[in-house]
């Protein structure tokens, strides 16, 4: 075969090849260029904000103490703005019935609201979570924390005649209400620094009610 002939044999074969070679290439680059492409953003809508924080259905911290609450209390000689240990006034029965009957008024109950038991057949002596839950929040909140003016608070401060009165249904909404009832218009009663680690700890636990409950 002479050299002209094979030079007609293979250049169309050459550039077929450069030619399909480089139309690959060209696609493969195109189909990477819009596997990162982004949508651009459209200049005539607004940028997506933040909904805002909707008020909160849970009623605000009461400013006062039941006055049933406090008479019941004055009259069995135990000061809300001092109360003491719990245990320790239980071991009194005037004590204990006052401190049972303030419990009554502040959360809207009865004795079966905490004891085990139905109707007459109440067992006192019984441990139940709440029971457990109730003598935790005395010590943790009726004995350590006051309202900022250095006035006292009590269960009722914060229940109002109700056994749950948080409004959980949104917890933006929880959040705001307790950053403006919990911490801005409480205080420590041992002068130290008042925040939501008071009562959630470091780091912060969102079970508070059934840690106390255990």
């Amino acid at each position: 075969m002479s050299t002209s002939t094979r030079l007609g044999t293979f250049l169309p074969l050459f550039f077929a090849v450069a030619i399909s070679a480089t139309a690959a290439a060209c696609t493969s680059e195109t189909t990477a260029t819009k596997g990162t492409e982004t949508t651009p953003t459209d200049p005539t809508k607004p940028p997506t904000e933040t909904p805002p924080v909707e008020p909160s259905k849970t009623p605000a911290l009461s400013t006062t103490i039941d006055a049933k609450i406090t008479s019941t209390l004055k009259a069995a000689g135990i000061d809300v703005n001092d109360p003491g240990d719990l245990d320790t006034l239980l071991r009194s029965q005037s004590k204990l019935k006052a401190v049972m009957t303030s419990f009554t008024i502040a959360l809207g109950t009865t004795c079966t609201g905490c004891h085990a038991g139905s109707g007459n057949n109440v067992d006192y002596e019984a441990e139940t979570p709440k029971k457990k839950t109730a003598k935790k929040m005395w010590t943790e909140y009726v004995r350590k924390l006051q309202k900022k003016d250095g006035g006292a608070i009590f269960c009722d401060s914060c229940h109002q005649g109700k056994m749950k009165f948080l409004d959980r249904a949104d917890d933006r909404s929880l959040g705001a209400w307790m950053q403006e009832n919990f911490v801005d218009k409480l205080a420590r009663t041992d002068g130290a620094a008042h925040a939501c680690t008071t009562c959630h700890g470091d780091p912060f636990s969102g079970d508070i009610l059934e840690n106390f409950s255990k």
